[in-house]
């Protein structure tokens, strides 16, 4: 049986990285840069709002 996709691709594999990338290096680069440029711009009064204004939830 195969591993699951999500086991396989971690990000920050301590055997990844720019002079041994992975096949999913280039991809993982670009999804932590928007998760990161998503994060420094979003607030917790942000967050706060949607809730309230839009009946998003927040837990699992």
């Amino acid at each position: 049986m195969a591993m699951p996709f999500t086991r396989v691709a971690r990000l920050g594999l301590p055997q990844c990285d720019a002079s041994k990338p992975c096949p999913l290096h280039e991809n993982f680069l670009k999804v932590r840069e928007d998760l990161r440029r998503m994060l420094e711009r979003t607030s917790v009064q942000d967050l706060v709002k949607d809730l309230q204004e839009s009946g998003t939830v927040l837990k699992r």
